[in-house]
């Protein structure tokens, strides 16, 4: 450093003046500084760095001496910076990585483990994460992940938020207990509206039926039947035809029993 000072002061003319000296400025004196050393010559490249540099790798090993455990250097490789085109870097030993317990193990070159699925990767730093697991309603199906995706309609994801699946078919069934008591009424109900159709229908020109609007009466009985039998669909698996006739009955028979009652 002294060096590439000295080079930077006498080529700048700062003997004469007072200088701002900056790093940069001083780094690319670098390649002009060169001096006899210990193991010869030495010489800097633009970055500063020895253009002729060796690192010895050393490995500490657990060793047993006399009933105890110590540690021994052990040089198992090196990096030679000189070596242009070959292999700078070499290893000559199998390098030993201790624990406490006792036994060599590689140990693996990154934070935390790779997220499951089902989760995903909260990026925290360049080397380590944090895995958060998917909202209710989305899926990540792939390890390492950093998104989470929404399921479509009519399906929802799993436990373990790695598939959508289908969302249960929940209907009331004819067969349960609750079912077979809405059959009953709705079947009972059908009855009595065709039995009182039946009845309507014998007596239709009898001055108790012309005297009680039996146009009127005649379609408040047909209301009431398809009424019932709406009560009978929801019994049955629900099916894209179904729910389409369902739907325009509905809104048919209530607009037309408030209309009509009205």
């Amino acid at each position: 450093m002294s060096n590439a000072i000295q080079i930077f002061i006498r080529e700048t003319y700062c003997q004469q003046h007072t200088c701002n000296v900056k790093r940069r400025d001083v780094q690319r004196f670098f390649p002009k500084v060169n001096f006899n050393g210990l193991t010869g010559k030495i010489t800097f490249d633009q970055h500063g760095d020895p253009a002729a540099t060796v690192f010895h790798i050393v490995n500490f090993q657990q060793v047993q001496k006399s009933h105890v455990k110590r540690l021994k250097q052990v040089v198992v490789g090196k990096w030679d910076a000189d070596e242009q085109n070959k292999k700078r870097l070499s290893f000559q030993e199998k390098v030993l990585w201790n624990s406490a317990t006792g036994t060599s193990f590689t140990p693996r070159s990154e934070c935390v483990d790779q997220c499951a699925a089902g989760t995903r990767t909260s990026i925290t730093s360049p080397c380590c994460w944090q895995c958060v697991p998917c909202l209710p309603g989305s899926v990540n199906p792939h390890n390492g992940s950093e998104i989470c995706t929404q399921c479509p309609k009519e399906t929802y994801s799993n436990q373990e938020n790695t598939r959508c699946i289908d969302l249960p078919l929940v209907n009331v069934k004819y067969f349960d207990s609750g079912g077979a008591v809405l059959f009953a009424f709705a079947g009972g109900g059908m009855f009595i509206t065709l039995f009182t159709f039946a009845v309507f229908y014998k007596c239709w020109n009898s001055p108790i039926v012309k005297a009680s609007n039996r146009e009127l009466s005649l379609v408040h009985l047909i209301g009431i039947f398809i009424l019932y039998g709406l009560v009978v669909s929801n019994l049955f698996e629900p099916i894209d035809t179904i729910c389409k006739i369902i739907y325009l009955l509905r809104y048919i028979i209530y607009n037309m029993s408030v209309r009509f009652a009205g």
